[in-house]
């Protein structure tokens, strides 16, 4: 007669377990997000003003020719890491996902929708979805490394082949 109690007490202890664990998979794609904004922020910043030093500093005489080319070295090396690194997209990505996230374990606990009161396999339809939204942010951060691009951000005419 005990089991019944003790199996209802693990299976609850096991869906706390998940509501937490999906709750720091959210804070870890909310650091990722603002630490990938970031590097494409400082990025695009260092290329926008290397760029825009360039033909200021042409004008002054008193420039060294060497100055104006690291300067404009400056920028293109900036502007292709902030492309190689595809920065702006995969955070994107992992904020887009935390949000999802978020709004389904608040529709768990908040027990609405699809989980509400009556429903008797919640928690399982809670962890398949959580489990689908994984799914579709693997896809999507493949993509973002998947996706050719050229030094402008235009997509380039190449065709990524598996």
């Amino acid at each position: 007669m005990t089991d019944i109690p003790v199996q209802a007490a693990a299976s609850n202890a096991s869906e706390r377990e998940f509501e937490a664990a999906v709750l720091r998979e959210i804070k870890v794609l909310r650091g990722y997000y603002s630490q990938q904004i970031s590097r494409h922020r400082w990025s695009r910043m260092i290329a926008y003003v290397s760029a825009t030093l360039v033909p200021v500093l042409a004008a002054a005489s008193a420039v060294p020719r060497w100055t104006l080319g690291v300067l404009g070295a400056c920028s293109v090396v900036a502007g292709a890491i902030s492309e190689l690194y595809q920065f702006k997209k995969s955070g994107l990505v992992a904020m887009q996902t935390a949000n999802v996230l978020e709004r389904q374990l608040t529709r768990y606990m908040a027990s609405i929708g699809p989980y509400g009161r009556d429903v008797p396999d919640a928690f399982e339809r809670f962890a398949t979805k959580v489990e689908e939204i994984r799914e579709a942010a693997d896809k999507a951060i493949l993509g973002v490394w998947e996706e050719p691009t050229s030094l402008d951000g235009k997509a380039s005419p190449r065709q990524v082949t598996r």
